[in-house]
């Protein structure tokens, strides 16, 4: 039995999925504030919301504050 876990679990990442909560992500269309959107995040396209209160626009830099199911809630990163 436990091989069988074993090498069930050799493919598994440590990497956590809150992990991305923190990382700035760049929208390639403008966002306005409670709308959503897409973001490419490690090569893979994501759904976002601008949770702010500023619009987005393309290529802003953004920061993740946190996943919520399949999304991610963004905002403007503040400079």
């Amino acid at each position: 039995r436990k091989p069988i876990i074993n090498r069930l679990e050799r493919g598994k990442s440590d990497e956590k999925v809150d992990a991305v909560v923190g990382e700035f992500v760049t929208p390639n269309d403008a966002i306005a504030p409670n709308a959503s959107g897409k973001v490419e995040y490690r090569g893979v396209p994501w759904s976002v919301k601008n949770t702010g209160e500023e619009l987005i626009e393309a290529g802003d830099q953004c920061v993740v504050k946190q996943i919520v199911g399949l999304n991610l809630n963004i905002e403007k990163q503040r400079v």
